[in-house]
């Protein structure tokens, strides 16, 4: 059975990040079973492009370690790259929860009150009461005073969606699957690497 090792950050960001090292603006790229680098690097931003291709090297290594670590036979399917994601978001939001919501759930009944708040907020060191009652107001959006756990769910997924993005740089919409050359619903390590390296033949290749 295979087991899922890395957090999301780790499973999609080392894994989908490195096969997109190709400018944007490339057109003199070789077509691999139909994908070309341009096509494969227009999912990156600007910015990661850069990065991409300023350590070829070092992005061709993470292409084979996060493929291993999701799974070890090195052949990672949809399936797996969903439930990746599925498992960081929800590593994610569990942390962000742990500390703006359910560290004063008092009762543990999976909602805080006002005074829930109040309680806690004499027990937090200084500075670190702020996240927590920011959190706190924003989520309670029915105004009548208590987060409860659907509240605080759905902004925790707003907040961790937006630090997630911010944090790497590149849409998290891209389909990692788009590196499936021979179009058979998987992608392997040979696969990967061609692909790595059609888009580092892009960034040579620019207008």
């Amino acid at each position: 059975m295979n087991v899922i090792r890395l957090t999301a950050a780790a499973a999609l960001a080392a894994f989908a990040i490195p096969f997109l090292a190709a400018a944007q603006d490339s057109t003199e790229v070789a077509d691999v079973e139909g994908v070309s680098g341009a096509e494969l690097a227009a999912s990156l931003s600007p910015r990661t492009l850069s990065e991409i291709a300023g350590q070829p090297d070092r992005f061709r290594q993470r292409i084979v370690q996060s493929l291993m670590e999701i799974s070890p036979e090195g052949t990672v399917t949809r399936e797996m790259l969903d439930l990746a994601k599925r498992y960081e978001r929800a590593g994610s939001r569990a942390r962000h929860l742990l500390n703006t919501h359910f560290v004063a759930d008092l009762d543990g009944d999976s909602a805080v009150t006002t005074e829930e708040r109040s309680l806690v907020l004499g027990l937090f060191q200084r500075g670190q009461g702020v996240p927590f009652i920011l959190f706190q107001n924003e989520a309670d959006t029915d105004g009548d005073g208590t987060v409860s756990l659907a509240e605080a769910v759905a902004l925790a997924e707003i907040k961790i969606a937006t630090q997630r993005n911010r944090r790497r740089g590149w849409p998290f919409s891209f389909d990692a699957m788009a590196l499936d050359l021979n179009d058979d619903g998987s992608v392997t390590v040979d696969e990967a690497l061609e692909a790595f390296d059609l888009l580092v033949a892009a960034t040579k290749n620019p207008l």
